[in-house]
């Protein structure tokens, strides 16, 4: 069965990511694509049409946009099922928040509405929720560094590494909060001059050999999780070692005090949206990741 699918927001940074995921769905007869032409993608008819002869509708706009995009599609079409990439919807308790590891596969298969994952969100969460699970622990500090793309249009190569949103709440902090079980959540941020890629560092003071536990029980049935410990002193960690899939990696370094360093890898394009993105709207038409 082909499913008729359109995408709001195409043009931008993780619609664009998203079209190769589509074209291959099109190419083997699961998804028929509803294209706009260029100059009719924010024309609000146009907009409506597509989303009235949509069975499925990917959600690709910025947040505020997001919500009135999710209203319109309500409105027209109310049993067209929807995937919102934006943070309009990650909280909201009749939205499937779209992270298997955590929600379920079966979850998002049958949701109506899926919420896409943010990116450092996506990193915090699998690097968290096992540590709060397996030790209790009352709060999460993370550091992150991710590539100028997860800035949308607005990021650039300008070879300056930066802190952003220093002493301001991240806007992936009540969806960290809410799935890892940690209340109040710390998350800094540095944009690097690569394009893709992310790293997000935690501590705690828990032994390596526990905290690997932790991580290789939550994740055993999931394929795309790799755990791996840091044997040596000098061992290396590329921010951009998981681009182009979405596999994600989570690294256990012991310190030579006591305590541990981890260290999450994934494509923040990848993972951490269009490549999210596609595996979610696999699960929603087919039931499976295969």
């Amino acid at each position: 069965m082909s499913y008729r699918l359109f995408v709001d927001g195409a043009a931008g940074t993780v619609g664009s990511a998203l079209q190769p995921y589509l074209d291959g769905m099109e190419a083997e007869g699961l998804v028929e694509l509803i294209r706009l032409p260029e100059s009719m993608r924010k024309d609000a008819a146009y907009r409506k049409f597509a989303m009235r002869n949509a069975d499925v509708v990917v959600v690709c706009l910025p947040d505020a946009e997001a919500g009135e995009a999710v209203a319109l599609i309500e409105r027209y079409n109310p049993r067209a099922r929807i995937l919102d990439a934006s943070a309009t919807h990650r909280c909201h308790p009749y939205w499937v928040y779209g992270l298997p590891e955590v929600t379920s596969a079966t979850a998002i298969a049958e949701a109506q509405k899926v919420a896409n994952p943010g990116c450092f969100a996506t990193a915090c969460i699998l690097g968290g929720k096992p540590l709060v699970d397996a030790f209790g622990l009352a709060q999460l500090v993370f550091q992150g560094m991710t590539g100028y793309s997860a800035a949308g249009r607005k990021g650039s190569a300008d070879g300056t590494p930066r802190l952003v949103q220093f002493g301001k709440a991240h806007r992936h902090l009540p969806e960290i909060a809410r799935y890892t079980g940690a209340p109040a959540p710390v998350l800094t941020t540095t944009v690097g001059p690569w394009k893709r890629g992310m790293l997000v560092q935690t501590f705690l003071n828990q032994p390596a050999d526990a905290v690997l536990r932790a991580y290789e029980a939550a994740y055993a049935s999931h394929q795309e999780v790799h755990v791996v410990r840091a044997e040596t002193s000098d061992y290396r960690v590329n921010p951009k070692g998981c681009n182009g899939g979405n596999e994600v990696v989570i690294c256990v370094a012991g310190q030579p005090h006591g305590g541990s360093s981890v260290a999450v890898v994934l494509d923040n394009l990848g993972k951490g949206s269009a490549g999210a993105a596609a595996s979610n709207l696999r699960l929603m038409l087919t039931g499976s990741l295969n």
